[in-house]
């Protein structure tokens, strides 16, 4: 629905870092604790937005650190003694500036950080999950701005169309039709048969502009696809055509030369002909001449 796209954005507009922890094999909760170490380390100096999705839910322990960040900023203990030096030298020069104490100090470096750090949630409302999450994590509501996503307008999924079919090859005639088509079959589904499916079989639905866009690149790609079978099919058929015009200028030529022949034969024929009758004659006449 353009959550992580609008995320980006914005965190590039605001001259922020965006920091998203990288799953793997066996992701899992010291994976996830040395990752948030690595972003306090950088959040302390340079403001920063931290994307976490449902994608990145891989243990529901996740959401006890995500609700620790957004209540109190920092996750307990995730720093020894020891590992806090770097982030107190990070903020050690400004906070003196201010009269803080050395007591004060690790006091400071928290509110350094949840004035550097943006947490953003990028989760689905569909379901029971999301509410089964808030409850028992409240901190995921009590201290979060929810933005909502409403669908897109008619004249946004169009321009979105005409933009993504701009470089594809339509008949001119039809480019208009073809985009506005698209744009009501989505429209048809949001705002037809999903909620007469939910009335039917009480089931929710949802077609987000994610699946929009998913629909436009199949478009694309299922008439390229198609495109080339055409090609292939016609190039075959033309390949046939070629023989079919080959063999009938060889069946004339060969029927010219039969034609040719057949003369010839035929004058051979007769000079045949007329030499039996000669023979025979000749043959008569020595019989006769014999019978004498």
């Amino acid at each position: 629905s353009g959550k992580q796209s609008l995320t980006k954005l914005a965190t590039f507009t605001a001259g922020f870092r965006l920091f998203e922890i990288t799953l793997s094999r066996g992701y899992g909760d010291d994976n996830i604790r040395e990752d948030l170490k690595t972003m306090y380390s950088d959040v302390i100096k340079i403001p920063t937005s931290f994307l976490f999705t449902d994608a990145h839910v891989v243990e529901d322990g996740f959401l006890e650190y995500v609700n620790n960040i957004l209540t109190v900023g920092m996750v307990p203990a995730l720093f020894g003694d020891d590992e806090k030096e770097p982030l107190l030298q990070a903020v050690r020069t400004k906070a003196r500036e201010e009269g803080y104490q050395e007591s004060q100090m690790w006091g400071f470096a928290i509110n350094q950080i949840r004035s550097n750090l943006h947490m953003v949630l990028g989760m689905s409302p569909a379901g029971e999950t999301l509410r089964g999450r808030c409850r028992a994590f409240p901190g995921l509501v009590s201290c979060s701005t929810i933005d909502w996503f409403f669908p897109w307008p008619q004249e946004a999924l169009l321009s979105v169309s005409q933009y993504f079919l701009n470089d594809v090859e339509l008949p001119p005639d039809n480019r208009q039709d073809i985009n506005e088509h698209i744009c009501n079959v989505h429209l048809a589904v949001t705002n037809k048969y999903s909620p007469e499916f939910e009335q039917k079989y009480k089931r929710t639905t949802f077609a987000t502009p994610k699946n929009y866009l998913d629909y436009l690149h199949n478009y694309i790609d299922f008439l390229g696809e198609n495109r080339r079978d055409v090609d292939d099919s016609s190039q075959r058929l033309q390949q046939g055509l070629t023989k079919l015009v080959q063999a009938a200028k060889q069946v004339k030529e060969l029927a010219e030369t039969l034609a040719q022949k057949k003369v010839v034969v035929d004058e051979n024929a007769q000079q045949v002909a007329k030499l039996i009758d000669k023979i025979s004659e000749n043959t008569v006449v020595v019989a006769r001449r014999q019978e004498e």
